[in-house]
């Protein structure tokens, strides 16, 4: 499936948005993102055959289908990396490793870099860790970063210009400092 990128990133960010509602708001943004990646926004709403309000896992599961797997890919931008000081935490984890680059600004937490997507803002490079382990993982990997980070889906490019979507960390304190709001 092809997908706009304006289209991709309008998707990702009612996807990240659902996270943070009730189960029947969470439902309606799903199935908007899955209406902007199926008809590009433009569809006949009366023509749903998605699941109903309170089938949000059905709903995820499609999306996750519709974005091929990005629970299986995590973009890393600092200390998870290959040869830095964390990567021990995700090297035993099988997959393969490709470089790319992610929209967004870099800035501190402490002593440790924090990433905010932005969509049009400049190219953050990544390592993008492909696995189909990863799934197991993840409640580890937001144990290890706290509630310091987040984890968010974004569009990542891959070196030779292929779109896909990863799981990416952000820094919430640096995104609430940036946003002129105080840290937690």
């Amino acid at each position: 499936m092809w997908t706009a990128p304006q289209d991709l990133e309008l998707a990702v960010q009612l996807i990240n948005r659902a996270k943070k509602h009730c189960e029947e708001a969470r439902c309606e943004l799903l199935r908007k993102a899955i209406e902007v990646l199926v008809r590009g926004g433009r569809g006949d709403r009366r023509q749903r055959s998605l699941p109903s309000t309170g089938e949000a896992a059905k709903l995820e599961a499609l999306l996750e289908d519709l974005l091929d797997h990005p629970s299986r890919r995590l973009a890393v931008y600092g200390t998870l990396a290959p040869g830095e000081e964390n990567h021990q935490v995700i090297a035993q984890i099988q997959g393969t490793w490709e470089r790319g680059w992610v929209p967004g600004v870099l800035g501190p937490i402490g002593p440790f870099p924090a990433f905010r997507w932005k969509p049009g803002a400049k190219r953050i490079p990544v390592k993008v860790l492909s696995s189909s382990h990863l799934p197991r993982h993840w409640i580890r990997l937001d144990r290890f970063e706290g509630a310091a980070y987040r984890r968010i889906l974004a569009p990542v490019t891959i070196v030779g210009e292929r779109a896909l979507v990863s799981n990416i960390y952000e820094g919430v304190a640096f995104i609430e400092s940036a946003d002129g709001a105080s840290p937690p």
